[in-house]
């Protein structure tokens, strides 16, 4: 598995307009190599989950890089023609997402997670 299939998912799933290829392959490696490195280590990279979890995770990371904060366009209003733009909704929907890609991989995935609730 390579940043550039990862990069093929997310160029193929993009729900909204990504920067250049460049950095879109940046993110793409990096969510590759931290998908790889949460892996069970009988797991290899060309495990069919490994991809779309890394391409969910750099979507996500490339929304929150790009967007994040980022209230250029909300709304634009011609005569009686408006549209909005909403980026929490969004948002919601590539947190989603990564969770959902999260959730469908735990079974190649270490928890490395602790939690202390009470004695």
């Amino acid at each position: 598995m390579k940043a550039t299939d990862v990069f093929a998912l997310v160029k193929a799933c993009a729900a909204f307009a990504l920067p250049d290829d460049e950095t879109v392959l940046l993110f793409c490696d990096r969510a590759l190599t931290t998908v790889c490195a949460h892996c069970k280590a009988h797991v290899s990279e060309d495990d069919p989950l490994v991809a779309p979890t890394a391409a969910a995770l750099a979507r996500f990371n490339l929304f929150v890089q790009t967007f994040g904060g980022d209230e250029r366009f909300s709304s634009f209003k011609a005569g009686d023609l408006t549209i909005t733009k909403d980026r929490a909704a969004e948002l919601a929907f590539e947190t989603r997402l990564r969770d959902e890609a999260l959730a469908a991989a735990a079974s190649i995935l270490t928890d490395g997670g602790f939690v202390f609730e009470t004695i």
